[in-house]
């Protein structure tokens, strides 16, 4: 598999297709080239072969393919008011075909597409079954998540315009190490903590390390006193307590 045609043919794509200099679309590509690089690293760490790692790359490049339609369609990234975009992604690529333009060989197009499908589920479906198919899932997902929240802990972090305050479905949440469900997300604080609970969902020694060396506890807390206000730091020191320390188990586990 030659993962350099096929990047070339994806970006060949994106240009003659997308501005990629909108808002949207320039963060997509960016966050699109960081997490194929992601989770080749990966699949690196597992000790795949080499081909395998460059299938981790091509999902990595593939799986949020419907993100630049999805900003250029509706000016959003939020699926509950557009369209899932997994689930767009596998129509355009699998239904329409558009796979076949960029020379993929055939043999990978059901774990691309189950991965791809499965890579913003809430949890991989219980239909998947086969293991290196479960496999892939967990790598694009790990990738995906690290890539996010690096993004998260950047300063320039927009939260959603809402309420303050947190639910107590999130904070039941956080105490049982779990994702936290988009459906109890009402105010801006819950929001803020779903994305840092995706840590509780990574599956390699290979992401918390890499949690590790992104500074990922020591930003958070430094983030929390930079975004909210004395209120909401007590609000949040509770759950954002457990998710620092889960993330500190798992990293003195590794070393």
């Amino acid at each position: 598999m030659n993962i350099n045609k096929i990047k070339r043919k994806l970006l060949k794509y994106l240009k003659q297709n997308f501005e990629l200099k909108s808002y949207g679309t320039h963060l997509k590509y960016w966050h699109t080239k960081r997490t194929a690089i992601l989770s080749k690293q990966i699949a690196k760490s597992l000790n795949l072969t080499l081909e395998e790692q460059n299938l981790a790359y091509v999902l990595g490049l593939f799986h949020d393919f419907a993100r630049f339609n999805q900003w250029t369609t509706y000016k959003s990234f939020d699926d509950d008011k557009t369209k899932d975009h997994a689930d767009w992604a596998v129509e355009l690529l699998f239904q329409k075909n558009m796979i076949k333009e960029f020379n993929i060989p055939e043999k990978y197009y059901p774990i691309l597409k189950t991965a791809t499908m499965e890579h913003n589920k809430f949890k991989i479906s219980k239909n998947v079954i086969d293991e290196k198919t479960i496999l892939f899932c967990k790598i694009i997902r790990d990738a995906d998540k690290l890539d996010i929240l690096n993004i998260l802990l950047k300063q320039e972090i927009k939260l959603p315009n809402t309420t303050t305050g947190i639910t107590q479905e999130v904070i039941e949440t956080c105490k049982k190490n779990t994702l936290v469900d988009k459906k109890y997300v009402v105010t801006r604080l819950d929001f803020y903590l779903m994305t840092l609970a995706l840590v509780y969902d990574l599956n390699f020694n290979f992401s918390y390390q890499k949690l590790q060396k992104m500074k990922y506890c020591k930003k958070v807390i430094l983030q929390v006193k930079t975004l909210f206000n004395i209120d909401e730091q007590e609000l949040l020191k509770e759950p954002i307590n457990n998710i620092l320390i889960f993330v500190q188990q798992k990293t003195k586990q590794i070393a």
